[in-house]
Parts: structure tokens; sequence; C-alpha cells
């Protein structure tokens, strides 16, 4: 597989309750790194890349910049942590804190504030680095201690995460993660306790905590009902909507643009371009219960663009 790699400084204190990141997204930064960006075809030497130094992704929210303030904003690949905060309003799902704190404790467990990391990535060119909000989207590994620790394996073992692939990534890591998904799932660790196919209903008292604060951090207390935060989002949008009418979530997601899926069995035998691609609201009942499981999803990914720093300019090599 053809890599780029991105070496830099995960700062501890970023996840809450200290800070306010969640369990599959993380800042990290590019400060004092002597050339961050390093791209490698398989079978050739490794090379140094600036083509993200100033780049921008232009997608459905607008133009982003990829390097923001010395730092990279990054998606964790293959995974979808219950959510700590969605839209202004904070709304949070059970075990959404329990699961950002699990992963702070985690990476602070050496005593360090900051943390040297990288950012891997297997693409073939710069434009499929970056979604439409212009974060990487790859795997962050860090050293703690002897060990050498994989936070997207880590969240995905330890039931911290659900499945969440996307037509960017392989048949070989979707395969990867299932196994280590169903893993967890089999054991009932942690999310996968309070795993439940019915969507809903929704709590709009259920919100973040203030960072600082660490009642909803015991795992015990933030237990309960979680569904896949993909229609978590959705269901939040649908009760939410001043405008809708649609009585369930399914008859909401079918009258807008939701984003698409192609079964991951299909996916995997015929790949992205051939599979049939189908509504989010496919993969519910007339009741909102999930009639396949998040493993079973493998979103379109949507459309986003790299431009040079001049902003006119596609990014097509190196």
């Amino acid at each position: 597989m053809n890599t780029l790699t991105i070496h830099g400084t995960l700062d501890v204190a970023q996840f809450w309750p200290r800070g306010n990141s969640d369990a599959d997204t993380a800042k990290v930064s590019l400060d004092g790194i002597v050339r961050p960006f390093r791209f490698k075809r398989d079978g050739q030497r490794e090379i140094v890349t600036h083509v993200f130094d100033a780049a921008t992704v232009r997608g459905a929210v607008g133009a982003t910049s990829v390097v923001k303030n010395g730092a990279i904003d990054v998606r964790l690949q293959a995974i979808d942590a219950p959510e700590l905060h969605y839209k202004p309003q904070k709304y949070r799902q059970a075990f959404g804190e329990s699961a950002a704190a699990a992963l702070g404790a985690l990476v602070a467990g050496t005593g360090k504030a900051v943390l040297s990391c990288r950012v891997v990535t297997h693409v073939d060119s710069p434009n499929e680095v970056c979604d439409m909000f212009g974060r990487v989207v790859g795997e962050i590994i860090v050293r703690l201690g002897t060990r050498s620790v994989n936070l997207n394996e880590w969240a995905a073992r330890e039931g911290w995460a659900f499945p969440a692939f996307y037509t960017s990534m392989s048949a070989a890591e979707i395969a990867h993660y299932t196994r280590l998904t169903e893993k967890a799932r089999a054991a009932k660790k942690n999310i996968w306790r309070g795993d439940t196919p019915q969507i809903g209903p929704f709590d709009p008292g259920l919100r973040e905590g203030k960072p600082g604060s660490t009642a909803a951090s015991d795992v015990v207390l933030d237990a309960g009902p979680v569904i896949w935060p993909k229609y978590f989002r959705r269901l939040v949008d649908w009760k939410t909507d001043p405008k809708t009418t649609a009585p369930t979530l399914a008859a909401y997601l079918r009258g807008r643009a939701a984003e698409r899926f192609v079964a991951t069995e299909e996916f995997v035998a015929q790949g992205g371009a051939v599979a049939l691609q189908k509504s989010l609201a496919d993969g519910l009942d007339a009741a909102d219960r999930m009639t396949l499981a998040p493993k079973d999803f493998v979103v379109v990914e949507k459309a986003s663009t790299l431009y040079a720093a001049d902003g006119q300019t596609k990014v097509t090599a190196w």
C-alpha cells in the first residue's frame, strides 16, 4: 500500500474531561516538526511532500485549510465513538464522555503532557487524504512507554467505538476493523453493553458536561442505551428540525439528501463503483429499528477537492 505518514505531537490534555476532544477525533500539532508530511509508494523511497502546507479542502461545507495554526485535525478512520457534543447544543449519547475520558486516560498514562505521534493513511493521491471538513482521515500511532499503540485499533478493541466504514477504505482495512469490533461486541465491552437497534427516543437533556467535571466520565453513570452515532446525529436533526412533519426517522431521511451507503458484503465483493447505493433510510424498518449492524454499512464518502495555496489549482501530485 502507498502510505502518507504525518509526524507530529499530541497534547494529552485535549481529551475530555480536561479538554473537549472526543474519542474519534484529535488535533495533532506540527509545530517544530521538520518535514512532517512524508509519502512512500510501495517499493520506492519515502519522499517529503509540501502539498498540504497551505492547501485548502473544498467540499459541501465550504473551504477549509488542512493545516490550521500549525496543526491538523484528524478523524480516526474506521471508528465512530458515541457523540460527546453534537451541534452547538452539545447533545450527547450514553458512553460519549466515558469513551473520550478513557482515551484521555490511556494517553496520559506515561505522565507526559505531550506525546510524539504519527498519523498514517494509505492513499494514492493527495486528494484522498482529507474529508469534506478538511480533516485528515487516518490512524494515530503513539509511543506509550515501551509500546507503540494505534489509537484507532485500541478504541475498536476496547469497545469504545462502533465500526464506521467509508468507500475511501480498502476491503482489507474493513475486514481488520470488523474483526476488532466484533470481538469487543461479543465480549459486551463498554458501548456494546448498551448497544440497541432501536433508534430513539431522543433525550434533549443529555448534554456534554463542562470540561473539568468528572461525574459522567464514570462509565457506570454514563452508561445507557446507545446507537450507531451516524443515526444518532440524524435523530437529532429530525427531532430539532422545526419544518419537518415526518412521522419517523426513516421517513425524514427519505425526504432529504441523506448519506448513502452500500452493503459491506457487496462493497468487498464488487467494489464501491459497482455495488448498489442505498439511502440510510433503507437500514431502518417502519419502527425505526436498525435492520443491519454498523459493520454492514459502507458509507459513500462525500466529495471534496484539495486546492493549492492559490485556491484555484487542484492538487494532483505529491
